[in-house]
């Protein structure tokens, strides 16, 4: 059986594969439910309702055609439902939802493999490049184009250069390969970016997730103290609406906390297992056979070394790869929405 990547990365995307602590939970389930969970138990959610599903009146031109439109409800707006975890590790579900993070759906070219699509970003706007093709006297001439430019024109990004696929993928190959000669220099760099990841990532504090957890517990506990006083006549329901306020104000900073404190440990996870297999493969040659591989081997390759590009409307490319250092590209083989040119060189590589 095969499975489309769509259907994959919805997989990936799903909270109910992704194991949650009693603890995470509690605060967002009703007493009833908590009663049926175990409290050192994990647990999948779903989230219910997903779509909200309008449906318009029939089109006068179209009458046999009553049209709908799909929306997703805001999460807060959903009831979460915990089902039986899927056993899978967290740290992996995590893990594979910063892989795809940046992924973007490429346009159809036939079948020529574009090696950067999902790879390449717009620097004037911070949007994914989309794949092109145009026909000519000798079949298809590829490109890359503002994705943003694409579907809005200059009203979304000014940026309306064309990359030809060809002469762009050459060019990083060639930048990859020019990089890789000296081993130990990439190899100490690569440690050096990751130390300094590292740093930046708790400089930013934290505490035990724990502490903050045991928090939410406890507003919890206020909570139901709260509403048990005002039925036994103890305070107003203006004093407890305002104590109702508090807590949630309090709830809301401590979830921003825990969230950013989780956020920051699957990162530091995931950067040391960057390091670790960017310089496996810097000492055992991978980074050199670049050159001999197949188009389609090549950018899943690319995707591995953690491969970024991000393309200017004054030709250059700005690229870099996992923890090991960037290249300047220079092109004059960029176009307009009109024109096609034929040039280009390497400016530099820094570090």
């Amino acid at each position: 059986m095969v499975w489309r990547e769509r259907t994959i990365r919805d997989m990936i995307l799903n909270d109910a594969y992704r194991p949650h602590l009693f603890e995470e939970l509690a605060p967002l389930l009703t007493e009833e439910a908590k009663k049926r969970l175990h409290p050192e138990g994990a647990y999948g959610v779903v989230w219910y309702p997903r779509k909200k599903i309008t449906r318009l009146d029939p089109d006068p031109a179209r009458n046999y055609h009553r049209p709908r439109k799909e929306a997703r409800y805001a999460r807060e707006e959903q009831i979460p439902i915990p089902v039986v975890s899927s056993g899978l590790d967290r740290e992996v579900i995590d893990a594979a939802r910063i892989a795809i993070k940046d992924n973007v759906r490429s346009r159809y070219t036939g079948d020529r493999v574009m090696q950067l699509a999902g790879l390449i970003r717009c620097s004037e706007c911070g949007y994914p490049m989309t794949t092109n093709r145009r026909a000519n006297k000798n079949g298809y001439y590829h490109y890359y184009r503002c994705s943003n430019h694409q579907r809005y024109g200059s009203r979304g990004c000014a940026m309306s250069k064309n990359y030809p696929a060809d002469t762009l993928e050459q060019m990083v190959l060639h930048a990859v390969l020019d990089a890789v000669k000296d081993k130990e220099i990439l190899i100490r760099k690569t440690k050096e970016k990751f130390d300094q990841e590292r740093a930046r990532l708790l400089s930013a504090g934290g505490a035990d997730a724990a502490i903050w957890r045991r928090a939410l517990n406890e507003i919890e506990r206020q909570r139901v103290r709260a509403q048990r006083a005002y039925m036994q006549e103890i305070i107003t329901l203006e004093a407890l609406r305002g104590h109702q306020d508090e807590l949630d104000a309090q709830k809301a900073n401590i979830e921003r906390l825990l969230s950013e404190h989780e956020g920051r440990e699957t990162r530091l996870r995931h950067l040391e297992a960057t390091r670790d297999k960017t310089v496996r493969q810097i000492r055992h040659g991978e980074w050199g056979k670049l050159g001999i591989t197949a188009p389609g081997a090549r950018k899943e390759r690319f995707r591995e070394i953690g491969l970024r590009a991000e393309a200017a409307a004054d030709g250059t490319v700005l690229l870099s790869w996992g923890l090991g250092g960037e290249a300047v590209l220079g092109t004059t083989d960029t176009t307009s929405e009109n024109g096609f040119g034929r040039e280009g060189h390497c400016l530099g590589r820094g570090g």
